[in-house]
Order: structure tokens, then sequence, then C-alpha cells
């Protein structure tokens, strides 16, 4: 099946439903919290503690994400290392940290997704329904 592929619950969910297409719902998992797994060098761990300090704490990256993770950050020390040795990275690697990067929502684009929605201060009520759904129209309140 070409195209895009499908967004995780969560990040729809943080997104906003702007489809308005039923959601699957998916099982809770625990944020990923673990150590870095020993197969990455210094600028693998580093990268991998900076992005679950970020995402785990939103529960954005969970347990089951640990695999994608491991990928993004051994792609990344193979990014820096080439680097700091002089050579330019492959364009091979330069499509797959592109690619889980993406995946990850590490991305300002991605990130400007992610915006959480925020709470209403009027304390809602179906007057606020109603305005949210057509604001240029008055809301008739008795």
């Amino acid at each position: 099946m070409a195209g895009r592929p499908r967004k995780p619950s969560e990040l729809r969910l943080l997104e906003g439903n702007r489809g308005k297409r039923p959601i699957p719902k998916v099982p809770k998992a625990e944020p990923l919290t673990e150590h870095p797994p020993g197969v990455l060098d210094a600028e693998g761990r580093a990268e991998w503690r900076r992005v679950t300090k970020a995402w785990s704490r939103q529960g954005i990256l969970i347990e089951t994400d640990r695999a994608t993770l491991l990928a993004y950050c051994l792609t990344w020390q193979t990014y820096i290392g080439a680097y700091r040795r002089g050579d330019v990275p492959s364009n091979g690697i330069m499509q797959q940290f592109t690619q889980l990067v993406t995946r990850l929502g590490l991305s300002p684009v991605d990130r400007a997704r992610l915006s959480p929605k925020e709470e209403k201060a009027d304390g809602g009520g179906i007057a606020s329904i109603l305005q949210e759904q057509a604001p240029n129209q008055r809301v008739a309140r008795k």
C-alpha cells in the first residue's frame, strides 16, 4: 500500500482529530525510561537520554518505541561520527535519519503539529461548544 504511513493514535489525539475519523484505541503502555542500550557509543547514549527525557514525560515515547528510538540513535551516532572524521554522510544515512526524525516527531514541523489543545477558562458548557463550532455566529442565550 503506497502513501504516507499511519500516524500513531497518540499523535493524532495531540494534534486534534481534524478529519473527524474514529481514532483506534491503543493499549496503554509505560513510558520509555530505561537506560540506553550498550550498543550505543557516547553520542548515541546522549541522544537517547535527550529524546527519552523530552518525550517520555508527555507519554509520546513508550516501551514499544524502543526499537525505533534505537535505530534513530544508531543513525545519529553514524551521522555525527562521519562528520567528526571529516566524511560526508551517505545519502542512505541521511534518508534514514530524516525518516526516523519524522517518525519520532523530532522535527520542528512535527512538533508544531503536536501542540496540545488549551483548556478553556470559561468552564465549558454547551454555549462554548457551539461557539467553537460556529465562531462567527451568535449563540442564543435565555
